[in-house]
């Protein structure tokens, strides 16, 4: 991922089609009928049930065991090697970056119909889901794309999540993970909007495979 002059292609590098993030909503799917509801996007168009959605998805990664690992050797010049969704799920590795979990996690939001986010700072990286059906209308926002009308918006219905806390056996909540998300909003440097940045052609690129492509002779 080049971070210097392609940041906003961050979601060609989600697959929510993967089998493997399948098997997470299917397990978030359990956690959030223990909560009164269901996998049901914005369809009931509460921002309550969006919430309790966007938790039964962290509480479901909590349980992979999923480990923080630093970023992978790099020879680029410029930006990070990013280890996809199916990678950082795959039984051999359960493991991954700041960014490569802020992805994972976006993922997961995007396969379960809701309009996530991925949130750039300094040094680090995580997500974030509107509790309603909207977005900014544009694919990425800077400080100085700041208006009102988006300051009050992301005000009403935008929430930030803390993306490593669900690695290592840590026990942090979901709702202490949305706090350190809100604290480290106070100084990023752009956040990616995956539904607009859908809108205009930045799709799933990567394919991950656990055999070979073509039969060895």
């Amino acid at each position: 991922w080049d971070a210097k002059n392609y940041y906003y292609t961050l979601p060609a590098y989600m697959q929510p089609n993967d089998p493997l993030v399948v098997g997470v909503l299917k397990k978030a799917g359990e956690y959030v009928a223990e909560m009164g509801t269901i996998m049901c996007g914005y369809q009931w168009g509460s921002g309550e049930t969006v919430v309790k959605q966007a938790n039964a998805i962290y509480k479901a990664l909590e349980d992979l065991n999923l480990h923080y690992i630093s970023p992978p050797p790099s020879f680029e010049t410029v930006g990070q090697k990013i280890r996809i969704p199916h990678q950082v799920l795959h039984e051999e590795s359960k493991q991954g970056t700041c960014l490569d979990l802020a992805i994972l996690y976006a993922t997961c939001l995007e396969a379960a119909s809701l309009n996530a986010l991925l949130v750039v700072i300094k040094g680090h990286a995580f997500a974030g889901v509107w509790t309603e059906d909207i977005g900014f209308g544009k694919s990425f926002i800077q400080e100085s794309d700041m208006t009102e009308e988006i300051r009050q918006k992301m005000d009403r219905a935008f929430m930030p999540v803390e993306c490593t806390t669900f690695t290592d056996g840590r026990g942090i909540s979901f709702s202490q993970a949305v706090e350190v998300g809100k604290k480290n909003m106070k100084e990023f440097r752009y956040i990616i909007d995956v539904q607009d940045s859908r809108a205009i052609g930045v799709h799933p690129v990567y394919t991950y495979t656990d055999k070979p492509i073509c039969r060895q002779q």
